[in-house]
């Protein structure tokens, strides 16, 4: 399939996603944790930063929160509320996985040898490596926490390219709940065209960062330096 058969398929993905979320019955499941910790006020904002952070650590398919966050709080206090809770659960799931759930971990990451062959560059590049990890989809995010602690990369570099790597995708998220809950809303109709004309720009952002990254990332884990 051509380049301009993929882009087709993924503007129709994301229409299909987006159509979705517009069910009152799918926003009701996905806002219903981030929506009693709206309703909570502020300390619902804390609430629901812990429960992210261990949904994280605990392997749940945060995405589901995090859609939900952009339905509850909207696409700016959303990503504000998600960002923390999963860079807290990242940095607590790659700790656990370095100390006492390392003899669990090593298992899986052996049956991956690419992982393996990363962890010279990290020892070295560490920071750069995780970052592109984190932008690109080569190892899934839950799984990749716990991997990253059985190498040689400092926890203050692993946290710090883990918290910009992920910006681009989890805003992607955040914007889509965002999305669903202002389609069924009293916007105006130009409210309601820049709110779609703002997910189509994270989208973009969001698809060239990945591709930009995943091509890096070949020649790094063939043992080629990065820029």
């Amino acid at each position: 399939m051509g380049r301009a058969g993929r882009w087709v398929l993924g503007t129709v993905a994301l229409a299909a996603v987006v159509l979705a979320l517009r069910a009152p019955i799918v926003q009701d499941a996905l806002a219903h944790v981030a929506s009693a910790a709206h309703d909570a006020g502020p300390a619902g904002l804390v609430v629901f930063v812990l429960i992210y952070a261990l949904a994280t650590v605990a392997a749940l398919p945060v995405s589901l929160l995090t859609v939900g966050a952009g339905v509850a709080w909207g696409p700016v206090v959303g990503l504000a509320v998600v960002w923390p809770g999963a860079v807290a659960g990242a940095t607590l799931a790659f700790v656990l996985g370095r100390t006492v759930l390392r003899t669990r971990v090593a298992p899986w990451v052996a049956d991956h040898p690419r992982l393996a062959r990363l962890d010279d560059r990290l020892a070295a590049r560490g920071g750069w490596v995780v970052f592109l990890l984190r932008l690109s989809p080569v190892v899934p995010f839950n799984a990749l926490n716990y991997a990253l602690g059985l190498t040689r990369i400092g926890l203050g570099t692993y946290a710090l390219a883990t918290a910009v790597g992920i910006l681009p995708g989890t805003a992607m998220y955040v914007y889509l709940g965002a999305i669903g809950h202002a389609s069924g809303d009293t916007r105006t109709p130009a409210q309601q065209a820049l709110f779609w004309a703002g997910l189509a720009a994270t989208v973009a952002v969001t698809v060239v960062v990945t591709r930009l990254a995943r091509a890096a990332l070949d020649p790094e884990a063939d043992g080629v330096a990065p820029p």
